[in-house]
């Protein structure tokens, strides 16, 4: 069942993976429905997994975020029951001084917990995938982070039986570590999709990764739907343990039911080679330079610099996600007054919508009208981009349930970038590129849920969405930054800037031929160092960013401008002054402005879609060119 067999490589003939997305419609005739679907379960793998796992940590979450909110509100600030039980009902409009403070602690914890969590996966995922290249093993690092779960699980059971006793920190410091050592939701996913990419040839691995992706769409949805309920009628005893109870069924399909791919002479060497030898092969620092040569590794078509591009992108798509889904449920409660029943009926039906706009954008744009993937991306971004206006200004929950189906097409990118990316490695290299993903995805949490967090409690009196707003202009330079170090921005920066410009022209010059003008300076948005102040982190993080970044312009422009890095300093703190008058003008206006945050930071990863979907389409002329020639 783990590993494709011949009728597999026979049917699933019918699709076509030259672009991620696509199916070959030709040869699709040849295979009826009920044929499709029965091939499709017979060689089901790892999707239960994921999806009793992500089931699992949704109700896992939404409990331990009220039992954060009681931790605080009732052992570390001592309020009084008769406070606490209000706050947790959302009954008395007049205790939102209360809701602030216990708000503001939790996520200062919360913010630090981040920094455990993602830190230890972040290492592991470095020898996670060269490991498992070496040795073929893939479900063993699943096996080990679903044991991470059911031990948090147990882990959150006794901070329960002890509420008085044990505080708030012990409570995220023990959850922090032992999703941190047991790889969390980062070893699980990337093992899950090398998994996938090692059973499956180039025509059928877009179709797989699709049914994986699918079923964490399902997930998030059920997931959601069950923990508010499940929570208010069975209490934390009731989550934690329906929690336990679904990771050690997934352990028992996992060991009992899935195997691992076929393995070759090389990888079976290291069976039965004693603990010691795992655990040498395993923390091998060669694994490290294995994972990290796929990025520097010469390959036809600038393979070195699109895997770093898209690399990039998938941080563009992550941040924002992780940084709203951490202050999302206190926002609605600040705003809105909402209890943990709302919010998990206004999340399931968030997934609900976007499972049909993912549906719809794989069947109809991608299917039926051959939409390239950098496109399907594009028609994404937009769609998130456009729905963060709406949770910004929504002034009533009515209008907020609006934005999911105005991003209801925001499903296809992250599944698109997974595929582009596997296909440009080799089959051996499928474990560590898979890394590298879930290393940048990991890395996210430590940049986005500070970032959020911090500046939410610091304006949350005032501006509570400033976040999203401060921080959306933050990633704009950093694309054409990338584009400079890598050295093609000469050869891609006309395509994108002379047409903008010169239409930006042409539709000014009779109202205001300086307009053009005004493009580059919002171009250089971001207040990078405004930023980094209300974060408190400036001291120990900049010099991690500028100082590389700094010394490798100076030795890119010290032959022809040896000056010009100063001019780096000048052009990224102009836009501080654009983003303090904005705060001025909307601290007291725009409760919602931090939704906007996400929507600029998906901005870069449009301007590289359309960099993807034009490639292509360069790509479509030449073969075009060369068909058309004769023989």
């Amino acid at each position: 069942m783990a590993t494709e067999n011949k009728f597999e490589d026979k049917k699933y003939e019918d699709f076509t993976e030259e672009d991620p997305l696509k199916e070959n419609e030709e040869k699709e005739v040849q295979m009826s429905f009920r044929e499709k679907m029965g091939d499709m379960f017979r060689n089901i793998t790892v999707e239960p997994c994921l999806l009793m796992f992500v089931v699992s940590a949704m109700i896992n979450m939404t409990a331990t975020q009220n039992l954060n909110l009681e931790k605080a509100c009732r052992v570390n600030l001592n309020y009084s029951d008769e406070i606490c039980d209000s706050l947790k009902m959302q009954d008395i409009d007049s205790q939102n001084e209360y809701e602030r403070e216990t708000q503001k602690l939790l996520a200062r914890a919360l913010s630090w917990r981040t920094y455990l969590a993602a830190t230890i996966p972040c290492v592991l995922a470095l020898f996670v995938g060269s490991f498992s290249d070496k040795t073929g093993h893939r479900k063993l690092f699943m096996i080990i982070s679903i044991t991470g779960q059911i031990l948090i699980g147990i882990s959150n059971t006794i901070n329960v039986y002890f509420f008085r006793q044990l505080s708030l920190e012990v409570l995220v410091f023990t959850e922090a570590i032992i999703e941190g050592l047991s790889g969390g939701w980062c070893i699980c996913f990337l093992t899950a999709f090398a998994f996938v990419s090692s059973i499956t040839t180039d025509k059928t691995r877009t179709f797989r990764l699709g049914l994986l992706s699918f079923s964490l769409t399902v997930a998030f949805p059920i997931g959601m739907g069950i923990s508010g309920i499940w929570l208010k009628n069975f209490g934390y005893y009731g989550c934690y343990g329906l929690t336990t109870v679904i990771q050690t069924l997934n352990i028992c399909y996992l060991c009992f039911v899935v195997r691992d791919p076929e393995r070759n002479k090389e990888q079976k060497k290291h069976d039965r080679q004693g603990g010691c030898h795992f655990i040498r092969v395993f923390f091998d620092l060669n694994n490290v330079k294995d994972t990290m040569s796929v990025l520097v590794k010469k390959a036809p078509r600038n393979r070195r610099i699109r895997l770093c591009v898209l690399l990039g992108v998938v941080s563009f798509l992550f941040g924002p996600m992780y940084g709203e889904i951490s202050v999302m449920y206190m926002s609605t409660r600040y705003r809105f007054n909402w209890d943990e029943v709302k919010f998990s009926l206004f999340q399931t039906y968030n997934f609900i919508t976007h499972t049909i706009g993912t549906i719809f954008s794989v069947l109809v744009l991608s299917k039926h009208l051959q939409w390239h993937d950098s496109l399907l991306g594009i028609v994404s971004t937009l769609s998130k981009i456009a729905a963060s206006f709406v949770y910004c200004f929504a002034p009533n929950e009515r209008i907020f349930f609006l934005a999911p189906l105005v991003e209801i097409l925001n499903g296809t990118s992250l599944l698109a970038m997974r595929s582009i990316i596997t296909k440009l490695v080799e089959p051996n290299e499928l474990g560590k590129v898979n890394s590298l993903v879930g290393l940048v995805e990991n890395l996210m949490p430590l940049i986005y849920v500070p970032l959020y967090t911090r500046v939410y409690t610091a304006t949350m009196e005032v501006l509570p969405g400033a976040v999203f707003l401060l921080g959306a202009s933050m990633t704009l330079p950093a694309v054409f930054v990338l584009f400079c170090v890598v050295g093609v921005v000469e050869n891609l920066m006309p395509l994108i800037y002379v047409p903008l410009y010169t239409r930006v022209y042409t539709a000014t010059i009779e109202v205001l031929p300086g307009a053009v003008f005004l493009l580059g300076a919002s171009m250089t948005l971001p207040a990078v160092v405004v930023l980094f102040c209300v974060v408190g982190v400036v001291e120990n993080l900049m010099p991690l960013i500028y100082v590389p970044l700094y010394t490798r312009v100076y030795t890119a422009t010290i032959e022809v401008l040896p000056g010009a890095v100063f001019l780096l300093g000048a052009s990224m703190t102009l836009p501080a002054v654009f983003v303090l008058l904005v705060y001025m003008a909307t601290m007291e206006v725009l409760p919602g402005v931090v939704f906007l945050l996400g929507a600029s930071m998906t901005l870069p990863a449009v301007f590289v879609l359309f960099w993807l979907f034009y490639d292509h389409r360069k790509d479509v002329r030449k073969q075009k060119k060369a068909s058309a020639q004769p023989s």
